[in-house]
This record gives C-alpha cells, structure tokens and sequence, in this order.
C-alpha cells in the first residue's frame, strides 16, 4: 500500500511533492471532476457525509485550517493517510500506524517553517548545519499527550480524466491525532534550548533566543512554503 503523510513542510528538507485530489462535494455519489465516494465507514448508520474534519481536510488542504476549528483550537493536528484496493488492510494500518513518527515528521517540518519565517539563514551555513540536527532530533524524538481524535475510511472511485469509462476504485484510510499546543510548545523550545547551551558565540546565542520566544509566543502556526520528503520512504504529501 502507499502511505500518504500530511505534512507542513521546512526549507531544511529535501524536495516531493504529491497533491491528493480535492472533493468539490462530498456527498455520497457526488459527480465531476473529482473521484466519486463510493461508500464509507458511516454509510452502515445511515451517515451520508464525511465527519466535519474529514471533510475540512479534504476541500481546504490545509492542516491549519482544521486546526482553527472550534473543536480543535488550542490543540495542534497531525493527519495521516494511507491507500489500497482493499478495505481489510487499510483498516489494519489504522491499528498498526507508528503514530509518533508520523507526529514527529510533522513537528520537524513545521520547525523548519517557522525558523525560516523568523530568522534569515541565507549568510549562515552554521545555523542552517544546527536547524538540520534539531530538526532530525524532533522528528525522532518520543512525544507524549498525544491524542486520537478520530479514524474514518472512504471507498473512492477515480475516473481517467481523458476517458469516462476508465476508472479505478480505490479504498482511504484517515487518521487524526491532536496534541495541546502549550504542551507541545514547551517541548520543542527545550529542544532549542539544548541547541543554544551548545553555541559557540554570541550571535548564536541569541539566534536560539529568537526561535524559542517565537515558538513559545506564536507556535508552529505557519503555513509551509516548500514541498518536503523525510527520510522514512514515505509519500509526503503538501497542501499548502
């Protein structure tokens, strides 16, 4: 099966880029442009639509956007997807998912984002060198208070956009975690701290001040600007 992670990518990574296509609706049997839902996990209890993450997921591309949702505000999201022709082993995967590396990619690249929103690297090779250690250091890191919102299944039917009648039915499995956000933004800034007790001058010092009053005061709420690939084989996709 081919794993998907969405993820909010950094500058410090290598380059990929992969864009699930979007539901302009996302009724059941909908029609266009877009895959058709054949079925889904609700259907059985008579639910015609996708859970209200789900479906925010899917027309917005954009993990923040589910993030500003009332019931998510406060906590950050973490989403990941996997893909077949069949629905007993994408279920499987939502049992077996290794969570915390998908959560650790994810914090990784949203790092990268924000160093680059906050801080110019363009004349400092030394910084950069630093920002890809702890960068690689969050994105194994073990993280804790995570917690699982939500996992749905879609059967989708995807039709050759040259010809009607070729098409291709295809089963996605969706997982939602969240973590709060203080919580997991003192977690990261420690990480920083570790980077700045280890600085060689001044100027470093102070570098590593500006990352952790940034994430402490505004998070990792920046959208990524560059498509990104971690080092776990997986298809990274993008939406921002």
């Amino acid at each position: 099966m081919k794993k998907r992670v969405a993820i909010m990518a950094g500058a410090a990574l290598g380059m990929a880029f992969m864009v699930l296509a979007g539901c302009a609706s996302l009724k059941l049997g909908s029609k266009g442009k877009d895959p058709v839902m054949l079925d889904h996990a609700g259907r059985a209890w008579g639910g015609k639509e996708l859970p209200p993450w789900l479906e925010t997921w899917n027309t917005s591309h954009s993990i923040i956007a589910v993030e500003k949702m009332p019931e998510y505000r406060g906590r950050y999201c973490f989403i990941a997807e996997d893909t077949g022709s069949n629905l007993k082993a994408v279920q499987a995967w939502l049992n077996t998912v290794a969570i915390n590396n998908i959560i650790g990619s994810q914090i990784s690249t949203r790092i990268g984002s924000v160093a680059e929103a906050n801080v110019n690297t363009a004349n400092n090779a030394s910084y950069t060198n630093k920002l890809n250690d702890v960068m690689t250091t969050t994105r194994n890191a073990t993280y804790t208070a995570a917690v699982k919102e939500s996992d749905y299944w879609v059967k989708w039917r995807n039709y050759d956009p040259d010809d009607k009648t070729n098409y291709t039915d295809e089963y996605t499995a969706t997982i939602l975690y969240t973590m709060q956000k203080d919580i997991l933004n003192e977690q990261i800034a420690n990480e920083f701290r570790t980077i700045q007790n280890n600085a060689n001058t001044k100027e470093e010092r102070e570098m590593w001040t500006g990352l952790i009053q940034a994430v402490l005061e505004r998070g990792l709420d920046v959208e990524a600007r560059t498509p990104a690939r971690n080092d776990n084989d997986v298809n990274i996709t993008v939406f921002n």
